[in-house]
């Protein structure tokens, strides 16, 4: 090989690329292979931020099926627009008051989910992570929470003749926004993000999600959506006391007391 590389080189056939400083393993044992795939594994993490189910479910799979896809052309933003159509075609089975519907439309909403983490995964295979990328994947996953949460009421509008089923559907569904909403706010706010504590958890994404699918799989998809729009909004109350909190804390301990954090201890 290395012969052979002399002779592309006398030919100018080689170019050299400059690695200083960026991620590259020289692959030629069977012991570097299962290297550089532990590597990869690695890069698809999202560094302790996932929720329950996408720890547990979603981003085992998701990680299977974004190996597969990094090896294809598709971009992030590709797979970004798949899960949201996928989303919204989802909420259109679940627009219905078919009961079969209903589990179709919760298996392609939750398949969505799961399809949804491999945009940042291959983000992060390809190196091709982007603030424009983490954007349009936020608003695109919103547009989708809210079509979800309204298909769903507006199933059980015609299902149950009562006033209070739109007002309900529509605070549920509200509290979708809020919990991301509120999380951004604070970490601009208090230039910090907010723990990802249990609270934290309970509002993600991925928990709504898969409840919805269940309920719609059980035969009360709008059950679950009031259900779990009570636990977001109670999620979010809790943010907003700890954001609260934080702004009653004096400046000037506040200074102090990052400025111990800063100062060796002398003994």
């Amino acid at each position: 090989m290395t012969d052979g590389i002399r002779e592309c080189v006398a030919q100018g056939r080689v170019r050299t690329i400059d690695v200083t400083g960026e991620r590259w393993l020289d692959v030629d044992t069977s012991e570097a292979v299962q290297e550089a795939v532990h590597r990869i594994d690695k890069a698809m993490a999202k560094g302790g931020e996932d929720g329950f189910i996408s720890r547990y479910i979603n981003r085992p799979l998701s990680r299977c099926l974004s190996v597969a896809l990094s090896r294809t052309p598709l971009t992030p933003n590709h797979i970004t627009l798949v899960s949201f159509f996928m989303g919204l075609l989802g909420a259109v089975g679940l627009a219905t008051t078919d009961p079969w519907f209903w589990i179709a439309g919760g298996i392609l909403i939750q398949i969505a989910s799961i399809v949804d983490g491999c945009d940042g995964e291959i983000a992060r295979i390809k190196l091709l992570e982007s603030p424009q990328g983490a954007w349009f994947d936020t608003v695109l996953d919103r547009y989708c929470d809210m079509a979800i949460g309204l298909a769903v009421t507006f199933a059980a509008s015609r299902l149950y003749d009562a006033a209070w089923v739109w007002p309900a559907g529509f605070a549920a569904t509200s509290s979708f926004l809020m919990a991301s909403y509120v999380t951004k706010e604070f970490q601009i706010r208090f230039q910090r993000p907010y723990p990802n504590s249990l609270v934290n958890k309970l509002k993600r994404r991925d928990l709504r999600i898969l409840a919805i699918a269940v309920g719609a799989a059980l035969g009360h998809p709008f059950v679950a959506l009031l259900a779990i729009g009570s636990l977001t909004h109670l999620a979010v109350f809790q943010i907003l006391v700890s954001g609260w909190r934080t702004t009653l804390v004096p400046p000037s301990i506040a200074r102090a007391d990052s400025t111990q954090e800063l100062t060796p201890q002398l003994t």
